[in-house]
């Protein structure tokens, strides 16, 4: 009788890339700029219409290790964001409405903040790059993610923000989500109280059947329809790609 042999696993470090991305939302100006959400970073590039990189805006004490790369780096984000969770950067960026401002919001609570239920918002001014406003976001409880919930209890730090939008209105459309239930809520930076952005829930897929989980995009068709598109992980599991549309 033989022996099975066990299958040998090769594991290799990929080479540092200071060009590298985690691309993970994007917002284009009126003027034909291309801003992009990097989430493992977290950053935000600047690009034009050829998807030539401008600049990239990371946090202070970042641009010493993105030393050679082919683009202009500019500090203009709190030191702080380096204490993000591994892998919760940035999902989410959006334009205000006269393309004076750049909105992007941390997926997550920052690493040992994780039960506090609290994410940064930021306000970036398009012209100098600055940050303006840094925001409270509040995150909801976990249990009122009712189909993730269901079956086991769930961490808080499951919830996650995976996408902004801006509305037709000018007010700002956030995804809030778990894996099967994704929240949808509705915000605007003049919208504050004690540096708390206030926000109403557009609608929660709880409510209804058919929605895939791991919703992931926002596309603002108009004020009354909107295009949903969903994470497959790519395909590891299964799970295929699906575009929804929804209509208010």
């Amino acid at each position: 009788m033989h022996k099975q042999k066990k299958a040998t696993q090769w594991k290799k470090e990929l080479v540092y890339d200071v060009n590298g991305i985690d691309s993970e939302a994007l917002a284009i100006s009126n003027d034909g700029y291309i801003y992009i959400a990097d989430e493992y970073a977290p950053s935000i590039f600047v690009t034009d219409l050829n998807g030539i990189i401008k600049e990239r805006w990371v946090p202070k004490g970042v641009a010493k290790s993105l030393d050679g790369a082919d683009y202009k780096v500019v500090e203009n984000f709190p030191q702080k964001l380096r204490q993000r969770q591994l892998n919760r950067g940035f999902e989410a960026v959006s334009l205000s409405k006269d393309d004076k401002f750049v909105y992007t919001i941390l997926q997550s609570p920052f690493e040992g903040e994780i039960d506090t239920k609290i994410v940064p918002f930021y306000a970036i001014d398009r012209s100098s790059g600055e940050v303006l406003q840094t925001l409270n976001y509040p995150l909801d409880d976990i249990d009122s993610f009712k189909l993730d919930s269901k079956k086991k209890k769930r961490k808080q730090n499951d919830v996650k923000v995976s996408e902004m939008a801006t509305l037709p209105n000018g007010d700002l459309a956030v995804l809030e989500r778990v894996s099967k239930t994704t929240k949808f809520y509705k915000i605007n930076p003049k919208n504050v109280q004690n540096n708390t952005l206030k926000k109403e829930l557009i609608f929660s897929t709880d409510d209804y059947k058919g929605f895939p989980s791991k919703i992931e995009s926002i596309a603002v068709i108009n004020e009354n329809e909107w295009i949903l598109i969903n994470d497959n992980d790519f395909g590891i599991t299964g799970d295929k790609t699906k575009i929804i549309k929804v209509k208010f």
